[in-house]
């Protein structure tokens, strides 16, 4: 009968310690998980940001083109154009301008 016990008790001990291995082993899964997930935050909007750029710098590029067919001279444009009043923060993606006339465009990629 001691010997059952011992037994037993010797499995007992060695469930635990899986158990505390298993817990470990998802506690860093939790943890890799969690780091893959920041990495593809970043990847992403490292990729949207680079995106959004680009699609801007066309859009820039072919701007006064555009404007000019409607009889719109422009002699000037800016991307990405920052500023803040007050509390109040803003961005334009594209500003062109002839001195009279300014022109906004917000640029959706």
């Amino acid at each position: 009968m001691a010997e059952i016990a011992q037994e037993n008790r010797k499995r007992a001990e060695e469930e635990r310690k899986r158990s505390k291995e298993a817990a470990e082993w998802a506690k860093e899964a939790k943890e890799r998980s969690k780091e893959a997930e920041i990495r593809l935050k970043k990847a992403e909007e490292m990729f949207t940001g680079q995106w959004g750029k680009l699609v801007e710098s066309l859009v820039e590029g072919k701007l006064v083109e555009l404007l000019r067919a409607r009889n719109i001279e422009v002699y000037h444009t800016s991307a990405r154009v920052r500023g803040q009043h007050g509390p109040t923060q803003w961005e334009y993606d594209v500003v062109a301008h002839n001195g009279e006339e300014v022109v906004v465009v917000e640029v959706k990629s």
